[in-house]
């Protein structure tokens, strides 16, 4: 085994240690959270060191038949270009929807299972492309930035679109229902977001809410939330609302 198989395996090895605590002591309150955040940091660490010798990894588990730089062809370079605009594309689809996922219910179910379905496609395209026209991955540095630019661009772009036409085309009915704040949280990024976490049904799910509503509900509070099924058959939340405002409009 060479030296850059058994650091990329010792690597997979440290972020798997990582992940024990994280899956033990995550959804602890005491210090001993402090252990889980440890070994979240552990993990991001070894990822990038990982992440930092992608190309020489992928290049020893898979050498390429073309080391040096050579003239691509139009079609390999519409793959490329293809790829980095998916890749791009992908990032910048993902931040304009995340806040619109996180108001998904189940939208954690959403994310994951139409980030399954972009890695299937990009598994699909690059077996297609590795049949019918195998020179696309030839060279090193071109082969490394469609593998990246496919399998990263459809995780992040399907999830975003998915989430999206759930959104857009979904029915004119307004549901109205009511849960329970388990409790509440906040980022600490200087742009600040305020979360709730509601029982939806037994599952602890995250919301995110402005900062005036925020301030003027507590824990274990009952609210109302207004909905509308999207066409996807994921419910989406459309406004909040507290249940003396809904009590007093009502009279």
């Amino acid at each position: 085994m060479t030296d850059i198989r058994k650091e990329f395996f010792k690597r997979l090895g440290f972020i798997g240690l990582g992940i024990i605590p994280i899956l033990i002591l995550a959804n602890n309150k005491g210090p001993e959270r402090f252990i889980a955040l440890a070994g979240f940091l552990f993990c991001i660490y070894n990822f990038i060191r990982i992440i930092s010798k992608i190309q020489l990894i992928v290049d020893d588990f898979n050498p390429p038949k073309i080391k040096d730089t050579t003239p691509a062809t139009s079609f390999e370079k519409i793959i490329y270009y293809t790829s980095m605009v998916l890749f791009f594309g992908g990032l910048v689809f993902e931040i304009f929807e995340i806040s619109n996922i996180d108001n998904t219910i189940d939208g954690l179910k959403l994310f994951w299972t139409f980030a399954f379905i972009g890695l299937l496609l990009a598994t699909v395209i690059t077996i297609i492309l590795k049949v019918f026209k195998p020179s696309v991955y030839y060279e090193s540095n071109r082969r490394l930035s469609v593998h990246l630019g496919l399998f990263i661009g459809f995780f992040l772009i399907c999830p975003a679109f998915a989430c999206f036409i759930n959104q857009r085309l979904a029915d004119d009915k307004t549901m109205i229902e009511e849960y329970t704040i388990l409790e509440k949280g906040s980022s600490s990024t200087r742009n600040q977001e305020y979360y709730l976490y509601l029982d939806f049904n037994g599952d602890k799910q995250r919301v995110t809410v402005w900062s005036t509503f925020w301030e003027k509900v507590e824990d274990q509070q009952k609210i109302i939330l207004l909905t509308k099924k999207g066409i996807l058959g994921y419910k989406y939340i459309i406004e909040f609302d507290t249940i003396q405002k809904q009590n007093n409009a009502s009279r």
